[in-house]
């Protein structure tokens, strides 16, 4: 069986193929012309695992920014702490969102589960739901538990 266009992996079997046509003229700054096409089938495996690793890649880099902004808190707190800064310099920079702030704005499905569980697999620290919550900024409210070792 075959599928073109690859809108809901998920529903497919992983021995069913994509097929997929891709074509387009690029016109480049120096006026040449840059020409594609491509027509390709794969096994939906391939895809499968290409979404996954885009999701992993996704979860990694929150984590990464999230510890850097829990980090960046903590600079502030022992700057503070220190008199390095007032607390009118803290308050004013602590509104800075971006640099500080660690939000959980995902929400959680049984796929992002098993790519993070994935990812803490590989941590020497065993971590309860409200770290990795904030480590990858995500809701595991919906999801039942039992899919975080």
């Amino acid at each position: 069986m075959k599928y073109s266009n690859c809108e809901i992996l998920s529903s497919f079997n992983e021995d069913d193929q994509v097929s997929l046509s891709e074509s387009y003229i690029e016109l480049k700054p120096d006026n040449t012309f840059k020409f594609r096409a491509t027509n390709l089938t794969l096994p939906i495996a391939v895809f499968l695992n290409l979404k996954r690793q885009k999701r992993k890649d996704h979860f990694v880099v929150n984590a990464i920014n999230n510890l850097f902004k829990k980090n960046n808190y903590l600079q502030l707190v022992v700057h503070l702490q220190n008199s390095l800064i007032s607390e009118k310099k803290f308050l004013s920079e602590i509104k800075n969102e971006k640099k500080y702030v660690v939000s959980i704005d995902e929400i959680a499905n049984e796929e992002d589960v098993l790519v993070i569980n994935d990812i803490i697999s590989k941590v020497n620290k065993k971590l309860d739901l409200e770290e990795v919550s904030e480590l990858f900024s995500t809701d595991f409210s919906s999801i039942t538990t039992k899919y975080l070792k």
